[in-house]
């Protein structure tokens, strides 16, 4: 998926005093989809305070590493060298309520001092997220894309990452596609999230970069995709992760 690329709002059509029951209708499902979707964003990025705490060692991967994973005719990659992070504790913890028939891949699984399994330096994540089916002939309005965006725009502004854990976020950003790699609506998000520096040694990293994106498929559905790793992970592979964004698109 194209983090980065700039799309123009759609014009709204909400303004009007009397509008019709269809609009009622899109607000209800932007509603619907925007609940289940927030929440599930919030867990997601949760998962950040568990990464990095092994001090494993970072890897170098290359883009021919890459190999595809196909789940709900939707198909992303990683590398070949991740091993599967599915049953991982405590990536079972944060999602496993969240997120239906999922896949997980990081760098190394480790173990922590309480004996929890836990992923090292980065992950990548997909699945279902709970919640209603979209109509899709909806999602083709204007007042959809208007509400959708607005909503959006106002529930995962950066402030909502911040923690104890991540003092700052920087270089966020957050884009809307339509009719984009197969998926009739998507949205990215991305960010840096700046530990705080009284954490960074147990957590060896200054800093983790993360990249979600939220997507209503041609089923209905909505899924979750999540791609994170530690500042050192990412300097080191940043056009093997870029790649893998582009790679997410449903078949």
């Amino acid at each position: 998926m194209a983090i980065d690329s700039n799309i123009k709002q759609s014009n709204s059509q909400l303004a009007d005093p009397k509008p019709k029951s269809s609009n009622s209708k899109v607000i209800l499902i932007v509603s619907l989809v925007i609940g289940g979707a927030v929440l599930s964003f919030i867990f997601l990025f949760m998962i950040l305070v568990f990464i990095g705490l092994s001090k494993a060692s970072v890897s170098t991967y290359k883009v021919s590493d890459l190999v595809p994973v196909s789940n709900s005719d939707i198909t992303f990659t990683r590398p070949k060298q991740w091993v599967d992070a599915s049953y991982v504790d405590k990536l079972n913890k944060d999602f496993g309520l969240e997120l239906s028939n999922k896949s997980a891949y990081g760098d190394k699984i480790v173990t922590d001092k309480n004996g929890q399994t836990d992923v090292a330096n980065a992950f990548v994540i997909f699945g279902k997220s709970s919640g209603d089916k979209t109509d899709i002939e909806l999602t083709k309005k204007p007042e959809f894309k208007s509400k959708f965006e607005e909503v959006m725009n106002q529930q995962l502004n950066k402030d909502k990452f911040k923690s104890d854990l991540c003092e700052d976020i920087t270089n966020f950003g957050m884009n809307f596609n339509y009719d984009f790699n197969g998926f009739p609506v998507s949205t990215a998000v991305k960010f840096n999230c700046q530990i705080a520096q009284s954490q960074r040694s147990s957590y060896n990293a200054d800093s983790f970069e993360a990249r979600m994106a939220m997507v209503i498929a041609k089923d209905g559905n909505s899924y979750l995709y999540m791609l994170v790793a530690t500042n050192e992970s990412w300097a080191k592979n940043e056009p093997v992760y870029l790649q893998m964004l582009e790679d997410f698109k449903a078949v």
